[in-house]
């Protein structure tokens, strides 16, 4: 199986001009919405990257008429990120791969463009709880240069955003999870950073990790938290000192100021209480 990528982290809510705005207030680039035909949904998206390496935060409310797009993720509104969805080079070859493993996707769409060209096509696949996290899987048929000039119009980030650095997801039972990745999915754990209380094993998909935390010691505090996709994501930055500066000016509070748990970097966040539900972690590294 060919992962290119992690294409996008979802972000349902109820009020997509209340959503946006904190993003666009930070003077993120935040694309102008897409409404994918008969599902129900519109869309707006935060770029992040560059053509070669492009993650998404998609933020994505319903429409009146509603429809079975808005019908997954309604119950999840205003709750932070639920679903991840990964880049394939080949979505009909992954798919016959996961099915040696029975896992059949529930729903497969084909999107298309105005001109009836096919843009995408994706997979939603079903609840497998030793993944920790909802996942999908797209193939595009626009290349990187395309979608990156769609979703940003040429605009630049007035915030230096350089990449995804990671999303993570509390797994209970680190090495089933871990297993469930590598002989499943095809994607195995390539590093682990262990701190006091948390294990972290790390999964490379295309420029970015995938992050699954488990309990160091028997009193962990992670063992509080409820198992899923974590509402973060870290983004890379070239200089902390100076896009905390900028964040500041825009009237943000940014809070965790440390050396990272990752070796070699120091980070901040701007907590989810100003991100729509989303703490966005500034990560360098030095």
């Amino acid at each position: 199986m060919q992962y290119q990528g992690i294409d996008r982290a979802i972000l349902p809510v109820s009020d997509m001009a209340a959503a946006c705005a904190p993003f666009e207030r930070l003077g993120f680039v935040v694309s102008p919405e897409r409404r994918p035909k008969g599902r129900g949904l519109r869309v707006r998206a935060v770029p992040i990257g560059g053509p070669d390496n492009l993650f998404e935060v998609h933020i994505i409310g319903g429409t009146d008429e509603g429809g079975p797009g808005w019908d997954a993720f309604a119950a999840v509104a205003d709750k932070g990120l639920s679903t991840i969805v990964l880049r394939v080079a080949d979505l009909q070859a992954t798919l016959a791969a996961l099915a040696k493993h029975g896992i059949a996707p529930t729903e497969t769409q084909t999107v298309a463009n105005a001109d009836g060209s096919k843009r995408s096509e994706l997979a939603v696949l079903p609840e497998m709880p030793d993944a920790g996290v909802r996942v999908r899987l797209i193939q595009h048929y626009q290349s990187g240069d395309e979608i990156f000039a769609e979703h940003t119009g040429g605009r630049q980030h007035a915030t230096p955003l350089k990449r995804l650095d990671h999303l993570a997801a509390v797994a209970p039972d680190l090495e089933r999870s871990c297993r469930f990745w590598d002989e499943v999915l095809g994607i195995p754990t390539v590093g682990e950073v262990v701190s006091p209380t948390v294990v972290v094993r790390q999964l490379r998909i295309g420029d970015a990790m995938f992050e699954l935390l488990g309990p160091a010691t028997p009193d962990s505090p992670i063992r509080q938290r409820p198992p899923g996709l974590n509402s973060m994501f870290s983004v890379e930055v070239p200089d902390l000192d100076a896009t905390v500066a900028h964040v500041e000016a825009a009237g943000f509070t940014v809070a965790d100021r440390r050396i990272g748990t990752l070796p070699g970097t120091i980070v901040a966040t701007i907590p989810a209480a100003q991100t729509s539900g989303v703490n966005v972690q500034l990560l360098q590294y030095v």
